[in-house]
């Protein structure tokens, strides 16, 4: 009796082995896409908050890689005298709000540091509709500008609860005009920001 007893325990203890040694070798199921949105601020050459909303979709390949399409918003408010004329290399003395709507399309490349922690490095490139305000009667007080391109790479730094995570980011955008058909008024408005987001992966 003991023996068989013996004998049944040992066989029952092989099969919980290999049962945890097989879900164990189990690769989990790698999350493909992201939906992000993330809500931050122009922080150069500006005088107050100046709010920075961006939502974006992402598809992650293999070894990190992902493609993905975005929208973003500024309205930023620029110091007096913070940016510098293209045409007359002279300071502004003139305060300037900029509301900006640009889509993009966005390339990154990310790097688990461990299975919550991961940095993410990236390059958004799209097109960029500006609308400019200024305070002295020299300027027109709303000028609509056509789309210009942008180019706008970045860094990521996120935090994995499950499906959710969240993340801060820093971001240099770096407008890409044309100065042969750029009016007088018109300046390159690069700026550095910085926010906070939440993602959702599936």
């Amino acid at each position: 009796m003991k023996v068989k007893q013996t004998v049944i325990i040992s066989i029952f203890l092989l099969i919980c082995t290999v049962c945890f040694g097989q879900e164990q070798n189990i690769v989990p199921k790698e999350q493909k896409y992201f939906i992000s949105a993330d809500f931050g601020s122009v922080i150069s050459h500006v005088e107050t908050m100046s709010p920075v909303v961006s939502v974006r979709y992402v598809r992650k390949f293999r070894k990190g890689l992902g493609i993905g399409l975005g929208y973003q918003y500024y309205d930023a408010h620029f110091q007096d005298g913070a940016i510098q004329s293209e045409w007359s290399k002279i300071k502004s003395s003139t305060k300037l709000e900029v509301k900006s709507n640009a889509v993009f399309i966005r390339f990154d490349y990310s790097l688990a540091i461990s299975s919550k922690i991961s940095v993410c490095s990236y390059m958004q490139y799209g097109r960029d509709w500006k609308r400019m305000f200024a305070e002295q009667t020299s300027w027109n007080q709303s000028e609509e500008k056509d789309s210009n391109p942008v180019f706008m790479p970045g860094f990521q730094l996120s935090y994995a609860f499950s499906a959710i995570s969240t993340y801060i980011l820093y971001e240099y955008c770096q407008p890409i005009l044309n100065s042969d058909k750029m009016p007088p008024y018109f300046f390159n408005l690069y700026n550095h920001r910085i926010g906070l987001g939440v993602a959702y992966a599936f």
